[in-house]
């Protein structure tokens, strides 16, 4: 089963790497992580999660990144739960979003901002304190072993 994230930015700003981790077994494997900043125009990067071991998942997987623009923190998590021969529960994602970052992990508040994890979500100033001239988009595509979520950063 194959978790990814991937950030496209055409902003205009350029998106900084804040806070970011997992928490995976030891039969999963990171296939890709993502880079320390995003170009302000054409900016993409991804986060790829790979557990080998088709419908059984010991233990919950999650991941997460963050980043900086204009003053603004905003960070995505996708969490898969405890899963064995496909009689858990599907993945879904996770967002937070702040005018101040956090100094850890620890301080993140994160919400599940559809009830749906097919859903697309795209921040708001009032709920996630998204700043005017910013954008963002959650796009989540599911397929049979596969949970993917797109995060694109534009102007609005």
């Amino acid at each position: 089963m194959t978790f990814s994230m991937s950030w496209s930015n055409s902003s205009g700003e350029i998106l900084t790497r804040s806070l970011s981790g997992s928490d995976i077994p030891t039969d999963t494997r990171i296939l890709q992580s993502p880079t320390d900043s995003l170009r302000a125009i054409g900016g993409t990067t991804d986060f790829v999660i790979d557990n080998p071991l088709e419908g059984i998942i010991s233990s919950e997987i999650s991941f997460f990144c963050s980043w900086e623009a204009s003053g603004y923190w905003f960070g995505s998590k996708i969490v898969m739960p405890t899963d064995f021969i496909h009689m858990g529960y599907s993945p879904y994602y996770q967002i937070a979003g702040a005018v101040n970052a956090p100094s850890s992990e620890d301080d993140i508040e994160w919400r599940t901002p559809v009830t749906d994890p097919s859903m697309t979500y795209v921040y708001s100033s009032a709920e996630d304190q998204l700043p005017g001239g910013l954008n963002i988009r959650c796009i989540p595509v599911a397929g049979g072993t596969t949970f993917q979520l797109q995060i694109n950063v534009t102007k609005t």
